[in-house]
């Protein structure tokens, strides 16, 4: 809330800008944090399930809604594409980096070693997963190694239900909730039409399937260019350049590169390393959409006239 005041005929008078809520808890319905270490039971083998709310996904945000029903008593499971916890990242190319610090991609209930890296790597992902899934026993409510083939919801009885092919043979859960917790739409590659691409004699790659620098090199490559300019792209040329390649970024349009200190600063998302990862939240997710691009581009306006 920003309090303006107003010069009306001499008086000053205060008005509320920006109001926000955020939901804390239900009422009623707290979570029980003691149900997080208890045993789950597994999920039964038959072919016709049932279940209070199934979860698509088993990745970072599959893994902790899945901490939350448990916390609050609520029958759930998921499904996973990949064999196991952590696959996600496990996955991923060998030098993938998170471009921010760890403290603002904190997990609940279980924060990260304070032995990891401030910078996390594809296996500090990894295994923080793995370690989440273990300690609140989750790996029985995941069906691994499974996809969805169809959806149908019933308005009558106001539940879906959902096919799943498993083990070789499709299962039916019916739920009352559907949860998609399967990214942001970035998992599905897309290769760019390049005029001229198919006279390209070399191996062409794309982010979400190449793993080193090395593995290039190996394969006889000399030289490599990087088609486009996101966080995969400069982990990627600093890999290929470490490892001996010489490196040609092309990019759409100009990027912004923006030093990690600023990201720490405590005006920003370095406030997390300085209060709880309950107060960062609501300090970030109750501020105004309509002004917060103009003031993070004023602060690091800011950043960038104090530097020497």
């Amino acid at each position: 809330m920003m309090l303006v005041p107003e010069d009306d005929l001499g008086k000053i008078r205060w008005k509320i800008w920006s109001l926000a809520t955020m939901l804390v808890e239900f009422e009623g319905l707290p979570e029980d944090f003691g149900r997080l270490t208890l045993p789950s039971p597994a999920i039964p083998n038959s072919d016709k399930l049932e279940t209070g709310v199934l979860i698509v996904g088993a990745g970072n945000a599959g893994l902790i809604q899945a901490a939350r029903f448990k916390a609050f008593g609520i029958d759930h499971m998921l499904v996973e594409k990949n064999a196991r916890a952590g696959d996600n990242w496990a996955n991923r190319y060998d030098y993938l980096r998170f471009h921010i610090g760890k403290n603002y991609c904190q997990v609940p209930y279980l924060p990260y070693p304070k032995a990891t890296s401030y910078i996390l790597t594809r296996n500090d992902l990894r295994d923080h997963m793995r370690r989440f899934a273990d300690e609140f026993d989750l790996d029985k409510r995941v069906m691994y190694s499974s996809t969805i083939q169809s959806t149908a919801y019933d308005k009558a009885t106001r539940s879906w239900s959902v096919g799943v092919v498993t083990d070789g043979r499709v299962k039916s859960v019916r739920c009352k909730a559907m949860v998609l917790s399967t990214g942001v739409g970035y998992s599905v590659p897309r290769m760019p039409e390049i005029a001229g691409k198919r006279t390209f004699q070399g191996p062409e790659t794309h982010s979400h399937r190449f793993r080193s620098g090395a593995e290039l090199k190996a394969q006889g490559a000399l030289s490599v260019i990087i088609v486009g300019s996101g966080c995969s792209a400069f982990d990627i040329l600093e890999d290929c350049h470490s490892a001996g390649l010489k490196v040609t970024m092309v990019q759409r349009s100009p990027t912004l590169v923006i030093p990690m200190a600023f990201y720490e600063d405590p005006s920003g998302l370095g406030v997390f390393d300085h209060v709880s990862t309950a107060t960062a939240d609501a300090m970030f997710m109750t501020g105004a959409l309509q002004v917060g691009g103009e003031l993070s581009r004023q602060g690091h306006a800011a950043q960038a006239r104090a530097e020497p």
